[in-house]
């Protein structure tokens, strides 16, 4: 059977949803992450109200055959993780804030109660942080994509 992504996709935004007070720790502009959920950060909106926010996106899949007849194939998927931080007046505090939300972020999926996402992964670990940052109109949000990598079994 094959590797149902859409379920890994789903435990990887329930794994941050059921973490938010982990995540939102330390943070100077929110005291509570106001929406996370599928999405390419480039394309789906979020409202000026509704940050910080988390975006997931699952950007890649490859698999391979472990045995003639295709049983216990190996999957690895790879996810863009984005968290956004909107702070109109100051750069610096929104810049600060998107490193603590991806170290935080980070945290969590490290976790040893959710490395396997529940019960679906072999393994998964944040690879790599890229940060950005986005001046929208003379409004300035601040961003990060952890990309983070999964690796499951299927027959």
């Amino acid at each position: 059977m094959a590797l149902d992504v859409e379920t890994v996709l789903n435990s990887v935004l329930q794994t941050l949803k059921d973490n938010t007070i982990t995540m939102i720790a330390s943070l100077t502009t929110a005291t509570d992450i106001l929406t996370i959920k599928a999405g390419d950060s480039r394309s789906t909106p979020v409202e000026v109200g509704r940050y910080p926010a988390i975006l997931v996106q699952l950007m890649r899949e490859a698999e391979s055959f472990a045995q003639l007849g295709q049983r216990n194939n190996k999957h690895e998927l790879e996810f863009a993780i984005v968290p956004l931080v909107y702070e109109g007046d100051s750069a610096e505090t929104a810049d600060k804030d998107v490193r603590t939300l991806s170290k935080n972020i980070k945290s969590v999926l490290k976790s040893g109660n959710n490395i396997t996402l529940s019960g679906t992964a072999l393994w998964s670990m944040p690879e790599s942080v890229d940060y950005f940052a986005a001046d929208l109109n003379g409004t300035y949000c601040s961003g990060a994509i952890i990309t983070l990598r999964t690796q499951h079994l299927s027959t």
